[in-house]
């Protein structure tokens, strides 16, 4: 057992030191999804609806998705300098990953604002909130015509 604790903690030393250029994103993403998940509870608790293990585990495997993307994402930023080589065609990378992590990031960040608003209409003014959600909408749009 002690061979496979060193092992695994080789390996998941040299992972972040090959990703490293990738920590800070994943920071955010984290930190966001975090947020929205304790703000989405405080919300529920705060209207009375209380927790449901149903809507948590449905809330959970939503954010596991979203990390699901944003790793993806990080998959395809080291592949596609290496197949693009492969081909002749200079690529720059940390596109995908970046993208992702940003949208995540920012419609996260609505949520919370959106949660927050839920447990008191007065902690945030309402300019932000519109702002916020004008926002979103604009790029829901922009996905459903992009999409559609």
């Amino acid at each position: 057992m002690g061979k496979l604790k060193y092992l695994f903690a080789l390996a998941v030393g040299a992972a972040v030191a090959y990703f490293e250029r990738y920590a800070a994103l994943y920071v955010f993403v984290c930190a966001a999804i975090l947020l929205d998940l304790i703000t989405g509870m405080l919300a529920a608790v705060m209207e009375g609806v209380g927790l449901s293990s149903e809507i948590a585990r449905k809330g959970f495997l939503k954010k596991l998705v979203l990390l699901v993307a944003v790793a993806f994402g990080t998959f395809l930023d080291v592949l596609m300098p290496f197949a693009a080589a492969k081909v002749g065609i200079h690529y720059g990378g940390l596109i995908f990953s970046s993208v992702i992590g940003v949208y995540i990031c920012v419609t996260e960040c609505v949520s919370v604002t959106e949660n927050l608003y839920r447990c008191s209409p007065r902690i945030l003014p309402a300019r932000v909130v519109r702002l916020l959600k004008d926002f979103k909408e604009k790029m829901e749009k922009n996905e459903e015509e992009n999409h559609g």
